[in-house]
């Protein structure tokens, strides 16, 4: 065939297949007018960069391009992920941050700082560590992030949140909170704290599983890594808060104690049970159909 002949068979088989994407793997001589064309264009070229196609390959193989859609695929679900995640985290802590507010109270710079630093940051950043999977499947992501997927995940995970951090607030006195000590770690703004710490690490969990088109979590030895630092200094913040000298969360009775477990360990299991439901019904269903 003619290079120009090859470039028409791309521009045909894309009109002929709306909503199928095209791929062609060549030596980006003779292929360059197909290799523009097609929705995924492979060079395979020792040379260090190629005009003739968006991607280039000094490993002479047309498998080349199942690489290309392991890591692209990969790569999508990881931002989709990562929006997620900081859509969730954002809405835990105006959440709680309201809560506080009808409750006379508010998080302290420390508490912000515990669950910035702490938590969110280093989740967020190895969060996007996850490798893509080794093997290709049959099924396709969603390409939008307002497919039914991505939102009804997002907004059945802020019901939950939001149902449970209401439902901690009915478990306290608001009487203890006065002026003099608004401004103070009390009982109230230590459990929205708590149960917001407890639902970001859970949201992390949630949203960091691999199949079917990246590595499972436990590949991802960072992100395991501050997940596991992040949880048992949680706990032992719940436990014992005077273990350092910085004031984050107020001493617990050993009620409001056995209160705080309720309530964190359903609402954990909850957050992660559920995005295993979104995930099972729309493989189910057929992803990104």
């Amino acid at each position: 065939m003619k290079p120009s002949q090859k470039g028409n068979l791309m521009i045909k088989l894309k009109n002929m297949n709306k909503g199928i994407f095209t791929a062609f793997v060549g030596d980006g001589c003779n292929d360059i007018c197909a290799l523009q064309q097609s929705d995924i264009g492979l060079a395979l070229s020792n040379q260090e960069a190629s005009l003739a196609a968006p991607f280039l390959t000094p490993i002479i193989r047309v498998s080349q391009i199942c690489e290309i859609l392991k890591v692209g695929r990969g790569s999508l679900i990881t931002s989709q992920s990562c929006f997620k995640f900081m859509t969730l985290y954002s809405s835990i802590q105006t959440i709680a941050l309201t809560i506080c507010y009808i409750s006379n109270t508010k998080l302290t710079v420390e508490q912000f700082l515990y669950q910035d630093l702490w938590i969110l940051i280093p989740v967020a950043f190895t969060m996007s560590l996850t490798k893509p999977s080794e093997t290709l499947t049959v099924e396709q992501p969603f390409v939008s992030l307002l497919s039914r997927s991505i939102i009804f995940s997002v907004i059945g995970q802020f019901l939950i949140c939001c149902c449970c951090q209401l439902i901690s607030l009915s478990t306290y006195d608001q009487s203890q909170i006065t002026p003099l000590n608004m401004d103070l770690v009390n009982p109230i703004n230590t459990q929205q704290i708590i149960l917001g710490n407890t639902q970001v690490i859970a949201v992390a969990i949630a949203y960091s599983q691999g199949k079917p088109f990246r590595q499972p979590i436990y590949r991802n030895y960072f992100l395991l890594f501050f997940l596991f630092i992040g949880m048992v200094v949680h706990v032992l913040l719940i436990i014992k808060p005077n273990i350092v000298n910085i004031s984050i969360l107020s001493e617990l009775t050993s009620e409001q104690l056995m209160m705080t477990t309720l309530m964190n360990v359903p609402v954990f299991l909850a957050i992660i049970l559920f995005e295993n439901l979104c995930i099972k019904q729309y493989k189910n269903q057929g992803i990104g159909k």
